[in-house]
């Protein structure tokens, strides 16, 4: 029974790593796709080996890798902002999940705006180095588009396959994956319209540096 479940492992590892791989070749291996990649070839290692995988390990490895054969990818904001959110995701957002459930918001609900604050919060001080500004109310707008997320992905992973594996599929499934999409869009434009949805900030070093001394002043506060 061991060695069958251990059959079943390499070879759910063995999909997981292609599956990666095709979805990487499909999307074009930008930096923040290179690092989700190697992360998930990471834990489908350890799916095979019968280790057990720790998802900031894995993150932190792919990290560790990736710029140790290519250092500039330390300058790409793609890179960086991709492991913040990872991080982000890993580190809080369960805990802050399981808080707000606990006082009676909605599971979908609590899980939208967790993960959405958390990915927020460990990016923010890098993205007011460029931005310049400070978002107010982007949890309220993933808690809205995020249900849409699943089905545009989906949709759109469907249809760059159906483009190369068979092409007259393809316009259907991107003519289906444009509503998920659309709705996504509706959102950031509705919401960057609200009087108030970001503010100016500091850019550059003083603004990174500034944003973390809120954050300080906040964990002391709370």
């Amino acid at each position: 029974l061991a060695k069958r479940v251990g059959l079943r492992a390499r070879a759910l590892a063995c999909f997981a790593a292609l599956l990666a791989l095709g979805f990487t070749a499909l999307a074009r291996p930008g930096p923040p796709m290179v690092r989700a990649t190697v992360t998930a070839l990471l834990a489908s290692t350890a799916l095979a080996t019968g280790r057990r995988f720790r998802g900031l390990t894995a993150t932190a490895g792919a990290a560790l890798i990736l710029l140790l054969l290519d250092p500039w990818l330390g300058n790409a904001y793609g890179f960086i902002l991709s492991v913040a959110a990872t991080a982000g995701l890993l580190i809080s957002a369960p805990a802050w999940r399981d808080r707000l459930v606990i006082r009676g918001v909605p599971n979908a609900i609590a899980t939208a705006a967790a993960f959405t604050a958390a990915a927020e919060l460990y990016c923010e001080p890098l993205l007011v180095t460029f931005t310049g500004r400070l978002p107010l109310l982007s949890v309220p707008a993933n808690v809205f588009a995020v249900p849409a997320a699943p089905p545009a992905t989906v949709l759109g992973v469907a249809a760059m396959a159906a483009e190369a594996l068979w092409p007259p599929a393809g316009p259907v499934a991107g003519w289906l994956a444009q509503w998920p999409t659309r709705w996504i869009c509706l959102v950031a434009h509705t919401v960057a319209r609200v009087p108030g949805a970001a503010v100016p900030w500091p850019n550059g070093a003083v603004g990174f540096l500034a944003l973390l001394s809120v954050y300080a002043l906040g964990v002391k506060l709370c």
